[in-house]
C-alpha cells in the first residue's frame, strides 16, 4: 500500500513538472514571436515612405498581437486547467 502511494505521488510530481515545462516552452515561444514581431515592426516603420505605409504597418503589428493575446489567454487556461487537474491528483493520493 505505501509502495503504491509513493508510485503516484512521484507520478503526480512527474505530471506536475511536465506540465510546468510544456508551460514554460509556450511562454518563451510566444516571447520569441514578440520580439520578432517588434523586429519587424520596427523595420516595417523605417522602410515606411508615408504616414499611411506607416499606420498599415501599425495596424498589422497590433492585429497580430491581440490575436497573439488570444492565444496567450488559451495557453494560460489550459494550463492552469491543467495545473488543477495535477493538483487534485497529487491531493487524492495523499
Amino acid at each position: 500500500m505505501g509502495k503504491k502511494r509513493i508510485e503516484d505521488f512521484v507520478n503526480a510530481q512527474t505530471e506536475f513538472l511536465d506540465t510546468v515545462q510544456e508551460a514554460n516552452r509556450v511562454v518563451v515561444r510566444s516571447h520569441t514571436i514578440r520580439s520578432e514581431l517588434r523586429f519587424q515592426l520596427a523595420s516595417k516603420l523605417t522602410a515606411a515612405r508615408s504616414i499611411p505605409d506607416a499606420m498599415t504597418a501599425c495596424q498589422e503589428w497590433s492585429s497580430r498581437r491581440f490575436e497573439m493575446m488570444a492565444e496567450d489567454g488559451k495557453h494560460l487556461l489550459s494550463d492552469t486547467q491543467k495545473f488543477m487537474e495535477t493538483g487534485a491528483h497529487l491531493l487524492a493520493n495523499g
